[in-house]
């Protein structure tokens, strides 16, 4: 990659701060995100079979059991780290939260409601980590 340099004596520091687009990365992103908002969970175990090198019958979901037995290999010690950063991150969400409000304009009525999320989706790459 060539480094670019730029004369520090200018008065104007913007070209210092701009940096060079990438468009194949951009267009590359775009297309997945693309594909994933058409075809769904399908896009997302195609794109793991073709970044991650997964197999056929690849699942996106863990079952619940798989779950339950993995976290009865993990060392005591490191479960109770877990649980009790989960539990500050808990409090801290909680305490941050934004309150709902109201947007009372001329032609409309708004109303912002935060809530927390069932589940979400994750994606870690695994094939050569």
């Amino acid at each position: 990659m060539p480094v670019r340099t730029l004369p520090l004596s200018s008065s104007d520091p913007e070209p210092l701060f701009r940096r060079p687009k990438a468009p194949s990365c951009e267009e590359a992103v775009s297309e997945i995100i693309r594909k994933i908002k058409e075809k769904g969970d399908a896009a997302l175990v195609e794109y793991a079979k073709k970044f991650d090198g997964q197999k056929e019958g690849y699942k996106i979901r863990v079952p619940k059991d798989n779950i339950e037995k993995s976290a009865r290999k993990v060392p005591k010690e490191v479960l109770e780290a877990l649980r009790f950063a989960a539990k500050n991150i808990e409090e801290v969400s909680r305490k941050t939260k934004p309150n709902d409000r109201k947007v009372l304009a001329k032609f409309a009525n708004i109303t912002q409601k935060f809530v927390a999320l069932a589940s979400v989706g994750i994606y870690a790459p695994g094939g050569r980590a």
